[in-house]
């Protein structure tokens, strides 16, 4: 079984409404997962993968400030296509701040649906852009943007 899930930022309560989806926290992240693979994140924030993605350099602040995300389990499918679809929905609803067209809170550097640990160029130019100097330092772009 597949599955898709969000990252909610339990520092940011609210009502955030995206189509269908209505959250009582702030989201910051969508995934597709088999497994463990939603909270296997969180276990990558002390390696070097933090210095290249806003998305792990939320977490290492979430965790330095001893806050644990929420984690919700959207829906469960049977085959990869069918999440990677829902996946490439849902960031496409919310937005990233990474998109021109499709403008929100998510740190998703793409729209979802390629998988894989190998960033694209677009990706990876996208991940050159969104940082300056240290990953969770004051010269990133990002900083102070929990």
């Amino acid at each position: 079984m597949r599955y898709t899930y969000v990252y909610l930022d339990p520092t940011k309560p609210g009502k955030f409404q995206y189509n269908t989806f209505s959250f009582l926290y702030e989201p910051f992240y969508i995934g597709k997962g088999t497994g463990k693979r939603a909270e296997q994140h969180k276990s990558l924030t002390k390696c070097s993968i933090c210095s290249s993605r806003p998305f792990y350099c939320k977490l290492k602040s979430l965790k330095k400030k001893n806050i644990t995300p929420f984690i919700v389990i959207l829906n469960v499918v049977e085959t990869d296509e069918e999440a990677f679809l829902l996946e490439t929905q849902y960031i496409k609803d919310i937005g990233t701040r990474f998109d021109d067209i499709y403008v929100g809170p998510l740190l998703n550097m793409n729209l979802g649906g390629s998988g894989g640990v190998s960033p694209s160029k677009i990706v990876r130019d996208k991940i050159s852009k969104s940082r300056k100097g240290k990953c969770c330092g004051e010269n990133n772009i990002n900083y102070g943007k929990d």
